[in-house]
């Protein structure tokens, strides 16, 4: 990330005292809609406290969700006007109804996807260029906003070991697990991809996506 001009930040190490599971992946703990920032309490009882890790970055435009509206990061995807919202184990209406409220003065979109993954990430993931990698088995809900972009189709098992959990830098720069079996047809279509061993974090449920939180949108 540095060697792409990105200023990158860690979250604060919690003591060893607190009850919580881990920091691998603070994409779930937050997300950025324009200059917003949303930090979320995550639903999974062992990981509350991971929020604790993320606090030092709060600014004046921070929004906390309290416990029990129930929203992670890796089911929020932005495209423009356009907001994905995935319902799944981790994230529900409740979330989704709280965010409307927060945007309602704006000119956004959001579009609900029923998806059986931890989070929508994990089975869909927008790329630059109008491009699209998911995996239709793990989808319930294929709303009709999903036909303007171009489908790369994963399977099951592909979806399982994170390939569609890339870390987006620009529209045509990402950064990818090197043995993610799509780097070719990603790179036939003009994208630079930036690989990286991942294979052993991708066992625990996340990739490169899930691995990261952006504290601006550019």
């Amino acid at each position: 990330l540095k060697e792409l001009s990105i200023e990158v930040y860690q979250p604060e190490p919690l003591n060893h005292n607190i009850y919580f599971n881990n920091q691998f992946y603070p994409r779930d703990i937050g997300f950025i809609i324009e200059d917003l920032f949303f930090m979320t309490v995550p639903t999974f009882p062992v990981r509350k406290n991971e929020i604790y890790g993320i606090e030092k970055f709060k600014t004046d435009n921070t929004i906390f969700i309290k416990d029990g509206i129930n929203i992670e990061g890796g089911d929020v995807l932005v495209d423009d006007n356009i907001i994905f919202v995935g319902i799944g184990p981790r994230t529900d209406y409740s979330g989704v109804d709280f965010l409307k409220k927060q945007l309602e003065n704006k000119n956004y979109k959001v579009i609900t996807i029923r998806h059986k993954c931890i989070h929508l990430d994990c089975c869909m993931n927008l790329l630059g260029n109008r491009h699209l990698l998911i995996c239709d088995d793990y989808l319930i809900d294929k709303p009709c906003e999903l036909s303007n972009y171009h489908h790369i189709k994963l399977t099951k098992q592909d979806s399982d070991m994170m390939h569609t959990n890339v870390l987006s830098i620009n529209k045509n720069t990402m950064i990818i697990d090197k043995n993610n079996k799509y780097c070719d047809r990603l790179q036939k279509l003009n994208y630079k991809l930036v690989k990286l061993d991942f294979s052993e974090l991708n066992k625990l449920g996340g990739g490169f996506r899930c691995a990261s939180l952006p504290l601006c949108r550019i």
